[in-house]
């Protein structure tokens, strides 16, 4: 087939076998004398593109390709039947050269839904950034496992080229320095340029790879890399390691009994640095630092930071205790000793209030309520220590909430030493505050 033989052409005239309708659906399965399109396989996606029919020398009617299916080594192109673009979209420089005669089709108003058999000549469209992609991460992934192997002794056990990223499964464990190796290893076998041959092993010959040779009865082709990698794949290859450009190790982790490596082949890996490096330009300019002291730089701020968060947290702890002394001299207590502290406020913020609720809880037997309005609600906190809760058998501070909860505007819940939730309304908030130490001082 063309797609291995002339795997560089972008766009392909051939003559159309068969026209079928595809699974009883709104789709057709076309069959051509040949065809550029790679159905897929070793790992490699398969090509994407639009199949034309050709008029006069000028592409009539345009369809793209959904689907390519190998059945019984005949390839099956499955179309939609509605048509994608008009002629006109399309250079006629496309078809002009290729000698198949296109007087087959007489009128504009053929289509691939009214074609049974015939002779009907069509333009093969490659999405050639897609071809291009598929080559590069399945190539790069070929270098990349013959360097594993090379190096480490370590076998591929699975690949998964995917539209962002490709994963390779490796044998073994790694560390930073066995990857760094890798990964410099590769790129300086891309710049080496090594000339990658592909071919069909030949009936009754015999060949060292670097796996096992597939059982099969069909044609066994062999992708070479110098003294990199020798293997059977039926996938499509570039010709040259310097077309790999080169390749990226984005991340790595234990997977299975081996190792899974995230990487990036091509335009993918130089896209990916090439942003890599506008962030860290950004960095560099927001920090005012150069390339060489920019970890410096860092390692400064972070200390900075601590040094301001200790000095925050010292300054919080002298006025929560301030505070303290202030909530606990108006506490209410009620027969049993129990102190009860019930406080509102007004779009406070909440890390003080929960700074301040966890050292007023601690402090001894006391059951604390606060309410927060925030844009109309109030949020509501019933809260007490484990040691108040075990000290005083009859608290529930969750069916305290659920019988507020019955009278008032209040969603929520909780346990027995911590409930809380939202008082929907500002209305009557003060009455439920003041009031609730008289109101349930049998709960409590």
């Amino acid at each position: 087939m063309s797609y291995y033989e002339n795997k560089w052409f972008k766009n392909f005239k051939t003559k159309l076998v068969a026209c079928n309708t595809y699974d009883n659906s709104e789709l057709l399965e076309l069959e051509f004398e040949d065809t550029i399109f790679f159905p897929g396989g070793g790992g490699q996606p398969m090509d994407r593109g639009f199949i034309s029919l050709v008029s006069g020398g000028e592409v009539k009617h345009r369809y793209k390709l959904e689907d390519i299916r190998e059945v019984d080594n005949r390839i099956k192109h499955i179309v939609s039947r509605d048509q994608v673009l008009s002629s006109d979209k399309i250079s006629s420089d496309k078809i002009s050269s290729d000698k198949i005669s296109s007087d087959k089709i007489s009128s504009d108003e053929v289509s691939l839904d009214k074609i049974s058999s015939g002779d009907i000549v069509c333009l093969m469209e490659l999405d050639w950034d897609h071809r291009i992609d598929g080559m590069q991460q399945h190539t790069g992934q070929h270098l990349l496992s013959g360097c594993f192997y090379k190096l480490f002794k370590a076998n591929t056990k699975g690949l998964h080229i995917g539209k962002d990223v490709s994963q390779l499964d490796i044998d073994g464990e790694f560390t930073d320095e066995m990857v760094k190796k890798l990964e410099d290893y590769a790129n300086d076998q891309i710049s080496r340029a090594i000339n990658i041959k592909n071919y069909v092993l030949k009936e009754g010959d015999s060949l060292e790879t670097r796996r096992p040779l597939p059982s099969t009865d069909g044609d066994i082709r062999i992708l070479e890399i110098e003294d990199l990698d020798i293997n059977a794949c039926c996938g499509l290859h570039l010709d040259n390691t310097r077309d790999i450009t080169m390749v990226k190790i984005k991340r790595y982790y234990k997977h299975k009994s081996g190792t899974r490596f995230e990487y990036l082949a091509g335009k993918r890996a130089v896209d990916y640095l090439l942003k890599r490096d506008r962030i860290f330009d950004s960095v560099l300019n927001k920090y005012s630092a150069g390339e060489d002291n920019i970890i410096k730089s860092l390692e400064n701020i972070e200390k900075k930071k601590d040094d301001y968060y200790n000095r925050s947290a010292y300054l919080l702890n002298e006025l929560i205790k301030k505070d303290m002394e202030i909530y606990l001299s108006s506490a209410k207590s009620n027969a049993k000793g129990l102190k009860v502290i019930i406080s509102k406020f007004d779009n406070e913020e909440t890390w003080y209030l929960d700074s301040l609720a966890k050292h007023l809880v601690e402090s001894g037997p006391l059951v604390l309520i606060f309410a927060n309005k925030k844009q109309g609600k109030y949020m509501i906190n019933f809260m007490a220590s484990k040691t108040t809760i075990s000290e005083h058998t009859y608290i529930d501070l969750g069916k305290l909430f659920k019988s507020l909860a019955n009278e008032y505007p209040l969603k929520g819940g909780g346990s027995k030493f911590s409930a809380s939730g939202v008082y929907d309304s500002e209305k009557n908030i003060d009455i439920l505050l003041d009031n609730v130490y008289d109101l349930y001082i049998g709960v409590l």
